[in-house]
């Protein structure tokens, strides 16, 4: 049996220098790149604020043709979807036949919150979720002491991070990926900006 993987593209937007798609890739028989827009992205703060605003979403735009047409060089294509990503990511699992979805690891509350109802949504279809610490400049595992030992005040941090850490080597971008048949027909994502 084929292991179909999802890669849940967020703040990621890249092929060069990215562990989740490389650990899928090395994972599993076929990729299916996606990114989902979210809705509460482009929502109203409380104190009136658009969450993004038209210089940041021309910029998501941009990235997300870019990243479309690196993934279209490896042989496949990023799929983008609109909505809720515990609705979308969800759907796009049972449509692929996917069993396990990865995606970089969230910090931040909202974002944590949206992982964790995505990754409640996949266990109910029996899908695996794994999400991977890709947003520190050093690996929570190679700092010189352990998580519980982290200095209180940061130029302790700093200073013995700087001289007993190292930080670890980028990862290659991706010769080919290989995608299931449907991912062919991805829609060119420029076609999806202009509706």
């Amino acid at each position: 049996m084929k292991i179909t993987a999802l890669v849940w593209f967020k703040t990621d937007l890249r092929i060069q220098d990215n562990e989740t798609l490389v650990k899928a890739i090395s994972k599993s028989d076929q990729v299916v790149p996606v990114y989902c827009i979210d809705d509460s992205h482009f929502a109203t703060t409380s104190f009136g604020f658009k969450k993004t605003g038209s210089f940041r979403a021309q910029f998501l735009l941009e990235s997300l043709q870019d990243l479309d047409a690196q993934l279209r060089a490896l042989g496949t294509g990023l799929l983008v979807v609109k909505g809720n990503p515990a609705v979308e990511l969800p759907k796009l699992a049972q449509a692929y036949q996917v069993q396990k979805v990865y995606a970089k690891r969230e910090v931040a509350f909202e974002e944590t919150l949206t992982e964790k109802a995505v990754q409640n949504e996949l266990f109910k279809l029996g899908c695996e979720f794994e999400s991977i610490s890709t947003s520190t400049l050093y690996h929570a595992e190679d700092l010189p002491f352990s998580i519980k030992d982290i200095p209180e005040v940061f130029t302790a941090f700093r200073k013995k991070t700087e001289k007993d850490a190292k930080i670890r080597p980028v990862f290659a971008a991706p010769k080919q990926i290989i995608c299931c048949a449907k991912t062919n027909s991805f829609p060119k994502y420029s076609s999806f900006a202009a509706s």
